[in-house]
């Protein structure tokens, strides 16, 4: 069977009958929970679960196994260190801090403990891993012990354990209080000593508090034209121009700007020389945003999941756990979202390379980090390594997908007789299916379905032979009926030791008489 991508509706009519097939793509341009209903493309999603939008299918994700099981209580904090050829993994739970630094079985050592709580923020910077948690004195690791930062000037005078946020930019680390609208920072390469204060609130046209710093470099790396970027907890952005904030010839304000409120202080992160932010009203862009200020209305400006977003952040905005994280191996940004603290995680996952979105559940991530190019997650006296495996730990994975609706290309009533996806597979797979119409939520489920070989259309019949082989493309068909102008069909897949690629759907249907 040859697979070629479906651009756009195929109207065809069935051999020595009256009926009629439409041939659909996959839902690739992801998750939509921005547009009405009525709106959406063709190639959207109002549910998309556990799948990932690809250019011309949608694949099942994959899962995650235990990679430490040796910690205590939550683990709310992972930190990389890399330092020449020194590479390892720190995670922080129930105040303790350990180091997994053997790549083969994930084996963790006690290094800190006694300390207040397990939020840490860090920065690796001239050879140390530089740590900072708002209650405790700030912590320096060089690969094989701990060093209590000391601190002189106005970050002494304030109380350099209050710090919670830390960023390094031009050979300079930063760090300040995310109760302040303040910032310190220190001398050319030095992780400690003096640290002089720069008041924002003096430049802020809003009063908020500092929460967020980051880089943006206008030549996608980090060079001389980068920009120091502050997200003030009323969403104002500050850019700055500069290495040292002391020097008014070497240190300038360069611009102001308005986004949503940032999350949270994790809620940031830097892809190529841009920076995304999950806000209040959606996951943003720094460079698109400052580039398009002015010339685009925000509706234009809001991605396909600031529907999700919205409603998320009016549930859980004060819960601790929302953090971005880029995976840039496999083209993944990831949003982590906290539902019910310390137990119920979702994330929202972009696909950097065609912009389409989807959910993941099942992940209970307290926090994120990449470490060695792949992904590590924390949970519950757990540290778990994912994309690893084809379940989740174990258990299977729910995936749950319905496209937008579709008039199929006909303004009047249809019939659907019946309904074909075209899937690939490397295992017995068992699809639930329901079909709803004209926009509405109610569904009705399939009255027949069952798993047949590939064969070539209008072949062999329905429902008479078995799904087999690995790694396959099959079509799978299914018996329905029901009548309306527009339709769309949700199904339900549970997976454990096997992958699913969905190419394309296919709706059996005859054009209702008109009267």
């Amino acid at each position: 069977m040859t697979i070629r991508r479906i651009s756009s509706q195929r109207v065809s009519q069935q051999r020595n009958t009256l009926s009629q097939k439409v041939d659909l793509p996959a839902p690739v341009g992801g998750l939509n929970t921005r547009d009405n209903r009525g709106d959406m493309e063709i190639t959207d999603a109002i549910i998309l679960q556990n799948w990932i939008p690809a250019n011309e299918a949608v694949t099942s994700r994959d899962g995650y196994s235990v990679w430490a099981d040796d910690v205590s209580g939550e683990v709310e904090s992972l930190m990389p260190y890399i330092s020449g050829t020194t590479s390892q993994l720190l995670a922080a739970s129930d105040g303790n801090i350990y180091e997994l630094d053997t790549i083969a079985s994930g084996t963790s050592t006690s290094i800190a403990s006694g300390k207040t709580n397990a939020r840490w923020q860090h920065v690796n910077f001239n050879s140390y891993l530089l740590i900072c948690n708002g209650e405790d004195a700030p912590l320096g690791w060089d690969g094989s012990s701990f060093t209590t930062l000391t601190y002189s000037g106005d970050l002494n005078t304030y109380g350099e354990e209050k710090m919670d946020g830390i960023h390094a930019h031009k050979n300079r680390v930063y760090m300040w209080d995310t109760d302040t609208s303040n910032f310190y920072y220190g001398g050319t390469d030095a992780i400690q000593g003096a640290f002089s204060v720069f008041p924002l609130g003096v430049v802020s046209d809003t009063g908020g508090n500092l929460i967020i710093m980051q880089t943006i470099s206008f030549d996608s790396g980090f060079g001389v034209d980068d920009l120091a970027v502050f997200i003030l907890s009323t969403g104002e952005t500050l850019l700055y121009q500069g290495s040292d904030p002391s020097d008014a010839s070497n240190w300038s304000l360069v611009g102001k700007y308005m986004l949503p409120p940032p999350l949270s202080v994790r809620s940031a992160v830097k892809f190529g020389g841009d920076v995304k932010v999950i806000t209040q009203a959606d996951a943003i862009s720094i460079m698109e945003f400052i580039r398009s200020e002015g010339t685009q209305t925000a509706t234009k400006r809001l991605s396909k999941i600031s529907g999700s977003i919205k409603t998320e952040s009016a549930l859980n905005k004060s819960k601790y756990g929302w953090q971005a994280i880029w995976h840039s191996a496999i083209d993944l940004i990831i949003y982590n979202v906290p539902n019910t603290e310390g137990e119920t995680y979702v994330q929202y996952v972009t696909n950097t390379s065609t912009g389409a979105s989807s959910k993941f559940t099942g992940w209970n991530a307290r926090c994120f980090a990449l470490w060695n190019n792949e992904l590590y997650f924390g949970g519950d006296t757990f540290v778990y390594k994912a994309f690893d495996t084809d379940s989740d730990n174990g258990s299977d994975i729910s995936l749950i997908a319905q496209p937008a609706f579709t008039t199929l290309g006909i303004s009047r009533d249809k019939r659907i007789i019946g309904h074909e996806q075209l899937l690939g597979s490397d295992g017995n797979i068992d699809v639930g299916l329901s079909i709803a119409f004209n926009y509405g939520d109610t569904s009705t489920p399939s009255t027949s379905s069952s798993p047949v070989s590939g064969a070539l259309w209008d072949v062999t019949y329905w429902d008479t032979a078995q799904w087999s082989g690995a790694g396959e493309v099959r079509i799978k068909r299914f018996l329905i009926t029901g009548t309306g102008l527009s339709v769309s069909a949700k199904t339900n897949i549970k997976i454990s030791g096997q992958t699913l690629t969905w190419y394309r759907s296919t709706y059996i249907f005859d054009v209702m008489a008109t009267r």
